[in-house]
């Protein structure tokens, strides 16, 4: 029907791909959101000065944003279509090997090939259709587009745009989940670090001062990200040495409820050193700084940190009491901010069944062991079967509480468990915990549980050395 509204499609497919609100395009081509509604409801279509400005928004053209109906006609002579103006096709076969070593191996390589005036765009639309063929839009292949968008950015960083933080956010954000996800987390060191490298170039660039704040932010979240990896392989130096660079970053863009969660993660490294007096000001400090802008979750994970540091420091008043603020938190759940790690909704990060957990944890170090094994077999019964390493951390304490009964042969199924699970994890920071706990029975050394269980231990032992000397 003639004069028919026909929705742009197109046009709000691209937006939502990358995440973005109506306001925010707005924003970026100096117009309104309600604008930004109409043409993508089709009340209304942009002209060309605005056709443009979103081209060049999302380095897309005009025939992709819907603007345009393709032609299925050839053209002859000097006719062009509005999309060849835009998108100028050029001889560039010579530079295609680069893109795609850019693709396979990291664009760091490609960034020292890729030389000159080169229309990057063009590469990037012919190295796709080579690769991947013709009917595969650019829009379904979002690694391609970053490759280069990122090579832009690193050979003329003052390029740096609301789409490239989008996609460096995303590959923040993926990182952390692959973390949580991860059963050899050590195996993401390589790409987290690289992520952190093309960061770093980019901050050492003048920018505009929100684009800095910005590229901050991902900063100590990536730190952070490479500090718990080293943590975890049971490289206390160089964890702490990330972490205090996190802290800084996060500093610099001012984000608090960040230095809260990095300052919660630090803690961690006294107090697995036996130095529970040094983990306490960390974890004052990350309260004070949560105070009244995060999230429930995240206090209420500080308030059970706190509670085991002072279950090490052998304060049970103290103890029950952080133990009791944690729990209202939770019961509360309040929004607030929140840094990556407590983002990921599909791994609940800190829930009533890991505050179980803690509650055992506080419980062994108070040397109450049957009280521990009640909270200890609540979390194995509610817990996440992939969650491997966490699983691990609950079969040493409950070992441990055996250990505490002189019940040496439960106690020595549990730690032989706990191993089988770290030979998966390589987790140096579990294995720790397992050699705390066979300490415990070196009065029953010379019995056949415990000599098996030394055998276990030294079976893997080798390989969980290899891993702390990272």
């Amino acid at each position: 029907m003639a004069g028919e509204k026909k929705p742009n499609t197109k046009l709000r497919f691209q937006r939502e791909l990358r995440g973005w609100s109506q306001k925010k395009v707005g924003l970026e081509i100096d117009t309104s959101k309600d604008m930004i509604s109409r043409w993508e409801t089709g009340e209304r279509s942009p002209g060309p000065y605005y056709q443009e400005k979103l081209c060049s928004l999302f380095r897309l053209t005009a025939e992709e944003l819907g603007f345009i109906v393709p032609s299925h006609h050839n053209h002859t002579g000097n006719s062009h279509t509005e999309s060849s103006l835009l998108m100028p096709q050029v001889d560039i076969q010579g530079e295609l090997p680069y893109l795609s070593q850019a693709v396979s191996q990291g664009i760091m390589t490609a960034v020292k090939e890729l030389e000159g005036g080169i229309n990057l765009d063009a590469l990037r639309r012919q190295f796709i259709q080579q690769a991947f063929g013709a009917t595969l839009g650019s829009s379904l292949l979002p690694d391609a587009d970053i490759v280069v968008r990122l090579i832009r950015a690193l050979k003329k960083p003052s390029s740096v745009d609301i789409s490239l933080l989008a996609h460096l956010e995303l590959i923040t954000k993926n990182n952390r989940q692959r973390f949580i996800r991860s059963q050899k987390s050590v195996y993401l060191l390589q790409d987290v670090s690289k992520h952190l490298e093309i960061i770093t170039q980019l901050l050492e660039s003048s920018l505009p001062a929100h684009i800095t704040s910005s590229l901050c932010n991902l900063a100590a979240e990536t730190s952070q990200l490479i500090g718990d990896i080293l943590f975890n392989a049971g490289n206390n130096t160089e964890a702490e040495r990330y972490y205090d660079v996190a802290l800084k970053a996060s500093e610099e863009c001012s984000h608090a409820v960040l230095q809260a969660v990095i300052l919660g993660r630090k803690s961690f490294i006294p107090l697995y050193r036996g130095d529970a007096e040094n983990a306490l000001p960390l974890l004052q400090e990350a309260r004070t700084n949560a105070a009244g802008k995060a999230a429930d979750v995240i206090t209420a994970w500080l308030w059970a940190v706190e509670a085991e540091v002072q279950a090490h420091l052998n304060n049970s008043d103290d103890c029950l009491h952080a133990l009791h603020q944690s729990e209202s938190l939770i019961e509360r759940g309040q929004d607030g901010d929140v840094s990556y790690t407590f983002s990921d909704l599909a791994y609940a990060p800190f829930t009533q069944s890991h505050l179980l957990g803690y509650k055992g944890a506080c419980y062994v170090r108070l040397r109450q062991p049957k009280k521990a094994q009640i909270f200890l077999n609540k979390r194995l019964s509610s817990m996440d079967e992939k969650r491997l390493h966490k699983k691990s951390i609950t079969l040493v304490d409950l070992a441990t509480t055996f250990a505490q009964l002189d019940e040496v042969e439960t106690a020595c199924t549990y730690a032989g468990q706990a191993l089988t699970i770290i030979e998966q994890t390589g987790s140096a920071r579990v294995f720790q915990r397992v050699l705390a706990h066979r300490h415990q029975l070196e009065q029953r050394k010379k019995t056949t549980h415990v000599k098996n269980l030394d055998a276990h231990i030294e079976s893997i032992l080798p390989y969980i050395q290899f891993q702390g000397a990272l």
